[in-house]
Formats: structure tokens, C-alpha cells, sequence
């Protein structure tokens, strides 16, 4: 999020210079264009990153969402099955 925040403060800078440039040539959007060209690919590199990571994380958080769910029916079989052998095996009265 830093990272974003550093790149996103060097773009207005420069957007804010072009802007400048844009002024001093009479308004002719080519020069201004020539010097913002390109500028927002480090931000799109990062929400990039940061959207990969997400992701990861996502999957990440399932799969254990997914062991936890097997393990406790694992545990509710087991005890159902203690419970019914204990049920076969009861003297009966």
C-alpha cells in the first residue's frame, strides 16, 4: 500500500507538471501527453501485485477453511461411531 502511495504522489507530480507544460505551449496537448506517457504502468504494476497476493490469500483461506470442515467431520464420524458401538455392544436389560 505504501509503494502505491509513493507512486501515486510521483504521478501527480508529474501530471501536475505536464499541466504546466500544457499552459506554457499555448495549450497543445503533445508535449503534455509526451511527458505523462506511460506514467501510470508502475500503478498498475502494483494493484496488480497487490490483486496477485489477494488472491493468493483468498485461496489460501479456503483451503484451510476446507481442512478445518474435513477435520471436524472427521471428529463427528468417529463419535458416531464410538456412539453406536456403544449402543451394539450395551447389555441389554
Amino acid at each position: 500500500m505504501n509503494a502505491f502511495i509513493e507512486a501515486h504522489a510521483a504521478n501527480y507530480a508529474q501530471y501536475k507538471a505536464s499541466a504546466e507544460v500544457f499552459a506554457r505551449n499555448g495549450f497543445n496537448p503533445r508535449q503534455a501527453d509526451v511527458q505523462v506517457k506511460g506514467i501510470d504502468r508502475p500503478l498498475l504494476d502494483i494493484l496488480g501485485a497487490a490483486d496477485a497476493a489477494m488472491q493468493e490469500e483468498k485461496l489460501n483461506i479456503n483451503e484451510r477453511l476446507v481442512a478445518k470442515a474435513r477435520s471436524q467431520i472427521e471428529q463427528s464420524l468417529v463419535a458416531l461411531m464410538f456412539i453406536v458401538l456403544i449402543v451394539v455392544w450395551r447389555p441389554r436389560s
